[in-house]
């Protein structure tokens, strides 16, 4: 959406002297936070970047800015959610994303990869068979049964029923599957080999969604080390080999007998003779490493291998007082997954031939040989919420306009971007909802949807026709309210903790609870049924909820909840008795719908008695 905006600041004399620099093996900028995410996208159109971060909020939050100006071609490197020699395994999703954005590198497709410090300080396999995705394509043909071999190997559960990612189930000649990076899963029907259909459906109800056309799907692993026929034949090796370390052996057996065990990955180096490479040595040639915050990554960094130092003797101290030890056994060598000294990543960069650039807070400089390059640019109006400041910006802006200048405006929602458009012209100041890829135009406000945390001035861009070079000013809704906005972009959002959240041991037989899809439903029971994945079988536990039947005269309906998908339910919290819903019926859904509108409308009186205490006279 900021291609244009992008477009124009880049001919500002100061970030055209940037530019002139690429290639350059060291170089310090300096600047406030706001010019970070102008500065790395003008960058990228001229190399590809490697951004890092100190922290993982810091990369999302850039990783959404960027996104902004250069769509697609930026993505996000997530890092483990946990320690090299942990007896923990990764989440799914942060494998599937991972895999998918090596999966990107290696064939040219993006110009921006952004992560953080512990990103870019962990090793990882230089190649992995399985890392690459499965995809289908409606029309194409597949074998069915080495499809479902695949999904195996790249760690996806065969279950009943999908719930969540890295699962899949087959009935027949469909194949449903929830593939690591997705939001939703998918089912994938087909007519012998040939795939004939993919369409998105629901985990609440199993149905597909006929409005949402798929048409192709890519499924990312589940997990980092897939498990070949070599890499089973040396866990059992290395099983026998260190029988006093029950924890290892137990781990190493489930390996050796090709079954996915939290914490498989601690075991890495001593599985595969694949070289641990860190992401920059992935990267391709040309590419520039960009950290934000230098000092803060190296202290990250270093704080990153303490811990995992700690951990590490924690778990012998705990093993010597009978506790289960670590992964780690004598004899086992497994530095190789240890994070990376800052200092090494410098030398790393430096033999790939990577230029190594810093980018820095004004007045705070690398204590080494880089070139200095400030780049002084002043943040917009802050108003913040202020109505005195507010009314000076628009005057400001107003002065600005009338002479030919140019000034975007940012905000993520499109109610913001229509109410902002009214306010200008209620101040006499030209503006206009811009689409995407549009250029500001001089003498107006363009207003552009997209998420962007902080204005910024860019003192002199290029003429515009007979316009004088006057300065281009960005605001954004941040600065005009004072609240940050937006979501982060790439990650996924962690649902809400409910407050009345159910405990299955506190139900009893009669309760009410309330289905987020299905709505009000009376708890009947739990119950066990037993499942059957391949040779395996296991018991799972339900909640049993009876809702109203669909037709007069008939029983009434059941509904099965598997106890891993509780947090779809919540205790009911009305003072009078409810009428049961019925499944799949639109008689929630309207419930829900009125009750929306009510909140809207109370939120609007809100509002407006707020203004009118604002406005009215104190006592003096």
């Amino acid at each position: 959406m900021l291609a244009g905006l992008l477009k124009v600041a880049a001919t500002d004399p100061k970030l055209k002297g940037m530019t002139a620099n690429v290639g350059a093996g060291r170089l310090h900028l300096t600047g406030i936070d706001q010019v970070r995410p102008w500065a790395v996208g003008v960058l990228a159109h001229h190399a590809p970047v490697l951004l890092v971060t100190a922290t993982g909020r810091e990369a999302e939050d850039l990783t959404a800015e960027l996104r902004a100006m250069l769509g697609e071609k930026v993505v996000w490197f997530p890092s483990w959610e946990t320690l090299p020699h942990e007896r923990l395994s990764p989440g799914v999703d942060t494998i599937g994303q991972r895999a998918r954005v090596l999966d990107l590198i290696a064939g040219g497709s993006v110009s921006v990869v952004v992560t953080a410090a512990r990103g870019f300080c962990q090793p990882l396999l230089e190649t992995a068979e399985g890392r690459e995705p499965i995809r289908l394509r409606e029309g194409e043909e597949h074998d069915f049964a080495g499809l479902t071999e695949q999904l195996v190997f790249r760690a996806y559960n065969n279950v009943d029923m999908v719930a969540r990612r890295g699962e899949f189930a087959t009935r027949g000649g469909i194949l449903d599957v929830f593939p690591t990076t997705a939001d939703h899963p998918v089912r994938v029907e087909f007519w012998g080999d040939e795939v004939t259909e993919i369409r998105q459906f629901s985990v609440a109800d199993q149905r597909t969604d006929p409005d949402i056309e798929v048409g192709s799907v890519e499924i990312y692993p589940a997990r980092e080390l897939p498990i070949t026929g070599d890499i089973a034949q040396r866990a059992g090796e290395l099983a026998l080999k260190h029988p006093g370390n029950a924890t290892l052996v137990e781990l190493l057996t489930k390996i050796s007998d090709r079954i996915p065990a939290d914490g498989m990955e601690a075991l890495i180096p001593a599985l595969v003779d694949t070289r641990m490479v860190t992401l920059p040595e992935l990267m391709p040639a040309g590419t520039h490493l960009v950290l934000v915050g230098p000092e803060k990554i190296r202290t990250r960094i270093a704080d990153l291998a303490a811990t995992d130092a700690e951990f590490l003797a924690a778990g012998w101290e705990a093993a010597a007082m009978g506790a289960s030890g670590p992964v780690a056994a004598e004899g086992l060598d497994l530095a190789a997954s240890a994070y990376r000294s800052y200092e090494s990543l410098q030398v790393t960069a430096q033999k790939s031939g990577l230029p190594w650039w810093t980018f820095s807070p004004p007045g705070m400089f690398e204590a080494d040989e880089a070139e200095v390059l400030p780049l002084d640019f002043e943040p917009g109006p802050t108003p913040r919420g202020d109505a005195a400041q507010i009314a000076e910006m628009m005057s400001l802006l107003l002065a600005h306009t009338t002479a030919g200048g140019r000034a975007a405006f940012i905000a993520p929602a499109q109610g913001a971007i229509k109410r902002m458009v009214e306010r200008f012209a209620e101040a006499g100041i030209p503006a206009k909802a811009a689409t995407p890829g549009w250029e500001p135009s001089p003498g107006e406000v363009t207003l552009y949807q997209a998420l962007s945390h902080g204005g910024v001035v860019f003192p002199k861009v290029r003429k515009h026709r007979d316009a004088e070079a006057l300065p281009l000013v960005v605001i954004t809704e941040t600065d005009l309210t004072g609240n940050r906005v937006g979501d982060i972009a790439g990650a996924k959002r962690r649902p809400a903790r409910k407050r009345n959240r159910v405990d299955p041991l506190a139900l009893k037989t009669g309760d009410f609870v309330v289905h987020e899809t299905h709505g009000i439903g009376r708890f009947l029971k739990m119950a066990e049924r037993t499942i059957h994945a391949g040779d395996e079988t296991s018991r799972r536990e339900y909640i049993v909820l009876e809702y109203a039947p669909a037709k007069r005269g008939q029983p009434a309906d059941q509904l099965w909840v598997p106890m891993d998908s509780l947090e779809l339910l919540s205790k009911y919290s009305g003072g009078e008795s409810p009428t049961l819903s019925k499944m799949g019926g639109s008689d929630w859904k309207n419930t829900k719908k009125k009750a929306r509108a009510a909140v809207r409308e109370i939120a609007g009186e809100l509002v407006e008695l707020y203004a009118k205490r604002q406005s009215a006279p104190g006592h003096p």
